[in-house]
């Protein structure tokens, strides 16, 4: 009797075909899909460390060079040049320290981890391997029950290969379903392991950086005031004092000039009125006081002081261009009476 029976009735199909098999293949394959999940992404993890380590390792690199060129720049203009270069030469090594780090945990936690995954990857290529064989002899069988006659030798040759791949189908799953879940499952682990310590080394570096960049601040605000033009000073020349006493000069000047800004905006109380001729002005529209002293001055100390007059000639006229009257009064020439 052949292993599918009769040639009449239906086939016997193989353990691995029925419905208990079935469910297990499917099980089998979900879970090989989430293990090549976590296999990639472990790989992605690692391969940007990798990016990280060597992105610090250049920049490390163009700090050096930064370092040596500033450092000729200020060199010769005060003790604070030589606390410059050790305060960025702290900051090369801060990103070395950085780096060293990252290579450890490359090294370390996602190194372990990826010898997992690599096992449970052959794990998976040997049951597609697996599959792949068995399928294609079941597939081999069904047609040589087709055929018909003439192939009764090599049925029951067919049914026993096709029983020992149905073994090794069987062997594979259980490997799967034993060490894959065990896999998965170090993922937890992996990520307690991994990112509390990249976290920490992004906490120090960050925090050290920030007290190098501080005293650097610190350091090039007082070298600021020993570098005139492209001549470096030597300290003898200009003394802390003498620094400081630039630096206020600096700052009074610049609050001089911007109150001169101030008072030359504020004169300007003259206006073309571009709708109805290029040449016609237009004074602001100032309050009744400021009007009153207008008229005081032009009748002289002797004239009374005429009513003011009525601001609605000139107030809202469409063909004329007004602006809102200022606080501030203004005499004849327009300068700041009070």
């Amino acid at each position: 009797m052949s292993y599918f029976g009769r040639r009449s009735e239906q086939p016997k199909m193989p353990s691995q075909n029925t419905g208990e098999g079935n469910a297990m293949n499917k099980k089998c394959d979900l879970l090989q899909k989430a293990f090549l999940k976590e296999a990639n992404l472990v790989d992605s993890l690692a391969e940007q460390l990798e990016n990280y380590e060597m992105s610090l390792r250049e920049s490390k690199k163009r700090l050096h060079l930064l370092t040596d060129t500033m450092s000729e720049l200020y060199e010769g203009t005060g003790p604070g040049a030589k606390e410059f270069r050790i305060a960025m030469e702290d900051q090369e090594r801060l990103l070395e320290y950085k780096a060293h780090d990252i290579r450890k945990i490359i090294n370390g936690p996602v190194d372990k981890f990826r010898e997992i995954l690599a096992h449970g990857k052959e794990l998976a290529r040997e049951r597609e391997s697996c599959k792949r064989e068995y399928e294609a002899a079941t597939e081999a069988l069904r047609k040589l029950h087709r055929m018909g006659k003439g192939n009764d030798r090599r049925i029951p040759k067919m049914e026993n290969e096709l029983r020992s791949m149905e073994q090794r189908l069987a062997n594979a799953n259980n490997l799967v379903l034993r060490d894959l879940p065990l896999a998965i499952l170090c993922r937890g682990s992996f990520v307690a392991d991994t990112f509390p310590k990249l976290s920490k080394s992004d906490c120090n570096y960050n925090t050290e950086m920030l007290k190098v960049s501080e005293t650097l601040y610190n350091i090039v605000k007082e070298l600021d005031g020993m570098y005139i033009g492209h001549t470096p000073v030597s300290k003898e020349t200009f003394s802390r004092e003498k620094c400081e006493q630039r630096r206020q000069f600096s700052k009074k000047y610049k609050l001089v000039r911007m109150e001169e800004e101030e008072e030359e905006d504020d004169s300007q109380d003259m206006f073309y009125d571009t709708k109805t001729s290029p040449r016609t002005t237009v004074t602001r529209s100032l309050s009744p006081s400021s009007k009153v002293v207008q008229e005081k001055s032009r009748q002289g100390p002797n004239r009374a002081s005429p009513t003011p007059r009525s601001t609605s000639r000139a107030s809202r006229s469409s063909d004329t261009q007004f602006f809102d009257a200022p606080t501030r009064l203004f005499d004849s020439t327009g300068r700041i009476l009070i």
